[in-house]
């Protein structure tokens, strides 16, 4: 009897750890949401030009809380799930996400001369954010199984590359920003898995070269393009105008390819007005930052969303600190700085390398995806189409952000800490099996 109860008394603390690990991370969910609330507000306060289109005050909100609403349905989905689903269902997403790419590439809608869009049943996809997501499920596998074998090969990192090369290979005519996100995340997940200085820089430099490489190429085409169209205008002028318009026609062909060349190597957001092309984004987005001041105009009260292209996707940052000034600005960088700390926190307590991977990759994706948005809106680096995580509309982006949320939250509630031994761990196959870097000894 004595013993009986000494077991019991044992096993208590073991069933409370239990109950406490099999709970989403608050952290992680209060961050979900705070973005989520904001995003609500946001598509308000940026729709201006959208409204004005469509007519309608309540259909562009409706259209992102629709988004909103389903990707957070998925992301329940998945946080409900064991992460060791995640390692079947990831090669299958990685399958689909390349089917996707060399749809979109060969028969998908154009945008700025680049294809960029795959329309199935009537719905618009973006596989360029899909891919973000592939490229973490399929490197936190391969990166497990040569943690498994204690790096005695570096096979595994270079076909981790080579999966990288190819989607971005894929994604050669939408400009480099997609390109150094992929290896971003993926550089991430190779300092997350204990690679070595000097591998992290072989690896840099095939990067530099598959870059460099894509660059090249995509001007190539974009000349070939350029100069088909401007033997066209050559023709169609020549045969409408006098002989003394043509070196007004010459100026317009180099106007053309100036506008065109930019147009290719900033992958200027998508429109078909060609306006966007010119400087006035750049204009309006800095207008808005330096009319926001410190404190902001308040919320709904912004001035620049009637004028701003794309408001409501690619410069909502802008809008973000036009309304809620430089301090609500810092706050929201603060907040996905602190999405990346929560991961590394949940990545540290899991016992198995696999978890771990999978957790910092999927933050990282978010993450960095948040920082390039609000660089490009600051004017850090060029202006190229990039959305701000849940915030900015778009079908595509917001439903994979949510799927890469409930990836975390799947993995803080299911993966194994250091002292317990979870389900989900005794599920791992064999060759993944491999004792996380990043824990303490």
């Amino acid at each position: 009897m004595e013993k009986d109860l000494d077991k019991v008394v044992k096993d208590k603390p073991t069933t409370e750890a239990n109950e406490k690990k099999n709970k989403i991370d608050n952290y992680v969910i209060g961050i979900y949401i705070t973005l989520c609330i904001l995003a609500v507000i946001e598509s308000f306060s940026a729709s201006a030009r959208e409204i004005a289109a469509t007519g309608s005050v309540y259909k562009p909100i409706l259209k992102h809380l629709l988004f909103l609403s389903g990707g957070t349905l998925l992301m329940l989905y998945f946080a409900k799930k064991e992460y060791t689903w995640f390692i079947r269902f990831g090669w299958y997403f990685v399958a689909a996400t390349a089917v996707a790419l060399l749809g979109a590439m060969f028969f998908g809608g154009n945008v700025n001369d680049a294809s960029r869009s795959l329309n199935i049943l009537g719905f618009t996809i973006q596989p360029a954010e899909m891919a973000k997501l592939a490229i973490v499920f399929a490197l936190a596998t391969i990166l497990s199984s040569w943690i498994k074998q204690k790096g005695r090969s570096q096979l595994e990192i270079w076909v981790s590359v080579m999966i990288v090369g190819v989607f971005s290979i894929l994604l050669i005519m939408q400009g480099l920003t997609n390109t150094m996100l992929f290896m971003a995340i993926s550089l991430v997940m190779y300092i997350v898995a204990g690679a070595s200085v000097k591998l992290c820089v072989k690896v840099l430099i095939v990067y530099s070269v598959i870059a460099g490489s894509i660059y090249g190429i995509s001007e190539v085409i974009a000349a070939h393009r350029l100069e088909e169209l401007s033997k066209n205008e050559v023709v169609a002028e020549s045969a409408q105008e006098e002989k003394g318009k043509e070196s007004q026609l010459r100026t317009d062909t180099w106007a053309s390819r100036f506008n065109s060349y930019f147009k290719e190597v900033l992958d200027t957001c998508p429109s078909k007005n060609e306006s966007i092309l010119s400087s006035q984004q750049k204009t309006y987005s800095y207008m808005a930052q330096a009319n926001g001041g410190w404190y902001g105009v308040g919320l709904g009260q912004s001035r620049e969303t009637s004028r701003l292209p794309l408001a409501f996707s690619d410069y909502v940052y802008s809008i973000v600190i036009e309304e809620s000034g430089f301090i609500g600005g810092t706050l929201l960088l603060a907040l996905f700085f602190s999405l990346m700390m929560r991961a590394a926190y949940i990545a540290r307590r899991c016992k198995q390398a696999y978890p771990a991977l999978l957790v910092m990759g999927m933050a990282a994706m978010i993450v960095l995806q948040a920082f390039s948005h609000i660089a490009i809106n600051t004017g850090i680096v060029p202006v190229s189409g990039q959305n701000l995580p849940l915030i900015s509309k778009g079908g595509t982006s917001v439903l994979v952000i949510c799927m890469a949320f409930g990836v975390i939250m799947s993995v803080s509630r299911t993966a194994s800490t250091s002292t317990q031994k979870s389900k989900a761990e005794e599920k791992l196959p064999e060759m993944l099996k491999a004792a996380n870097p990043t824990t303490d000894k």
